[in-house]
């Protein structure tokens, strides 16, 4: 398998999804072109109403994540690697991919099956208080990665003045 050749950071988890992701089965437009999704598989309508090629993806990330954990063997840590630290860096993307104090993030509470279980927004590392009480799990409370703050975070510093004073040099 190309995730034990190349190693996760090397492989990226990709969903392609078309505007239908998540809408369930029936006829959708995919740009000017029709399209029918039968149990998650989207194909194109041909001119005599049949089914014609397969026409994008209703994978969504979640699914993915989960598959590769429970069908693929890979662990949680290589599985989140594969879904945000790989593409982040392939992309260039330095203010994302990883859960660092000061970057930005989507964090994604997940089981040990590796299903998603809740999601949040950490801004620029900060971790909302309600992730930081009681998971939805019912395991015990959550622990903050160190670094991470409980609640909001704090207002930035404002440099401190300097109240400018004439020297009877400067005026020389």
């Amino acid at each position: 398998m190309s995730i034990e050749s190349a190693g996760p950071g090397r492989v990226a988890l990709v969903t392609d999804a078309m505007s239908a992701t998540g809408h369930g089965d029936g006829r959708y437009v995919l740009g000017e072109l029709e399209v029918d999704v039968e149990d998650g598989t989207a194909r194109l309508v041909t001119s005599d109403g049949s089914q014609g090629s397969i026409a994008g993806s209703t994978l969504t990330m979640a699914r993915a994540f989960e598959f590769v954990v429970q069908q693929v063997g890979v662990s949680i840590a290589d599985a989140a690697l594969m879904a945000a630290t790989t593409p982040a860096g392939f992309h260039g993307l330095t203010e994302v991919g990883e859960l660092t104090p000061g970057r930005l993030a989507d964090v994604c509470l997940v089981d040990d099956e590796g299903t998603l279980r809740g999601s949040s927004v950490a801004a620029h590392g900060w971790l909302p208080q309600r992730w930081l009480s009681r998971s939805r799990l019912s395991r015990g409370p959550l622990r903050a990665p160190r670094g991470a703050y409980a609640g909001r975070p704090p207002r930035p510093r404002r440099p401190a003045r300097t109240a400018r004073r004439s020297s009877p040099d400067a005026a020389r």
